[in-house]
C-alpha cells in the first residue's frame, strides 16, 4: 500500500518536474539559437 501511495504521489512530481526542465532546455536552446541567428550577418 505504501509503494502505491509513494508511486501515485512520486510519478506526478516526477514528470512535472522533466517536463518543466525539458520545456526549460528547450526554451534556452531557442534563445540560444536566436540569437546566434540575428548576430549573423
Amino acid at each position: 500500500m505504501m509503494l502505491s501511495t509513494e508511486a501515485l504521489i512520486g510519478l506526478p512530481l516526477f514528470v512535472v518536474g522533466a517536463t518543466s526542465m525539458g520545456g526549460w532546455m528547450i526554451v534556452r536552446a531557442e534563445s540560444v539559437a536566436k540569437s546566434q541567428r540575428e548576430r549573423m550577418p
